[in-house]
């Protein structure tokens, strides 16, 4: 059957995939740290802190579509699941935390001073095609850090999110702790034997994650076990050399951002091979952000 050559290939097929981008027998669709260093927060922040400061975040017929949100600087459904009932000193101590990697909306419609802007965080829903639609479903954000994706989430009509990360940060502490918004977080590592236990979820959120881990092609075997209908994966890529064969740096030590926690940078071609030895039958690459020599950001919606 044709299905079983999708899981037959040779490291031949493999490489010529990668060539001409048209997979065979798949289809594919379509200096943060320096300054919290200077601040010193380098050494009081978590790790998934310090890890998401170091880098800028920057089809199959599916019930869950790629979705765009609304161009506004914040969306009312945002709000509209905070808790309401929250006095305009919550966010007053908010602020004086210091550090938010996210930047959260509270109830009164001012947003904290996260180290991404709302205008960041909108435009990479829109370039990750976050669904528009999760009436229903289940969600897990990997890697949640603050919590934003989470939320948003929730605000776009998912039953349930779970949020993990291996550290939790300041931020997500506060807003659990004073009940801003109903988030579900467990401190889980998606190498832990604990992730391999979860049951598969409708979406998942797999965002600024797999660069950091020293295994990642195991990482993406783990997400495609948990994915019910869909996987949105996003992280940093490495073309210095481009894109004529599948190739990953490696970086030994803070070579990337004078982070130790970067461990791969893949190419193009070598992200989309992961993904499919992975175990996923299509994928549809959303969006490409350019950042400097070499570097940039790519983002897949992925099918199992």
């Amino acid at each position: 059957m044709k299905a079983s050559r999708e899981y037959h290939m040779d490291k031949h097929d493999l490489a010529a995939a990668s060539l001409t981008r048209e997979p065979v027998a798949f289809k594919t669709i379509g200096s943060g740290l320096h300054k919290a260093r200077r601040m010193g927060l380098h050494k009081v922040l978590p790790a998934s802190a310090r890890r998401a400061i170091a880098s800028r975040f920057g089809a199959r017929l599916n019930s869950i579509s790629p979705g765009l949100i609304s161009p506004r600087p914040l969306s009312p459904s945002l709000i509209a699941i905070a808790n309401q009932a929250l006095t305009g000193d919550v966010f007053e101590r908010a602020q004086m935390l210091g550090f938010w990697f996210h930047s959260i909306p509270f109830p009164d419609g001012r947003i904290t001073a996260g180290n991404k802007s709302m205008a960041q965080q909108q435009h990479e829903l829109q370039c990750w095609q976050f669904p528009a639609d999760l009436t229903g479903k289940t969600m897990i954000d990997i890697g949640c850090a603050d919590g934003f994706y989470s939320i948003v989430g929730r605000a776009r009509g998912a039953a349930r999110v779970l949020s993990i990360d291996d550290q939790q940060t300041m931020g997500l502490q506060f807003l659990l702790e004073n009940k801003v918004y109903p988030i579900e977080y467990r401190k889980l590592d998606v190498m832990s034997p604990e992730f391999a236990d979860l049951e598969p979820f409708d979406f998942v959120h797999f965002a600024g994650v797999f660069y950091h881990l020293q295994n990642p092609v195991e990482a993406f075997k783990r997400v495609r076990r948990i994915t019910r209908e869909v996987a949105l994966i996003e992280g940093h890529i490495n073309e210095t050399y481009g894109r004529e064969l599948p190739y990953a740096v490696y970086y030994e030590g803070s070579e990337l951002n004078n982070d130790p926690t970067n461990w791969w940078g893949p190419n193009l071609p070598c992200l989309e091979a992961m993904i499919r030895t992975a175990g996923f039958s299509r994928y549809q690459l959303t969006g490409i952000v350019d950042e400097r020599a070499g570097n940039k950001r790519a983002s897949f919606l992925a099918y199992p």
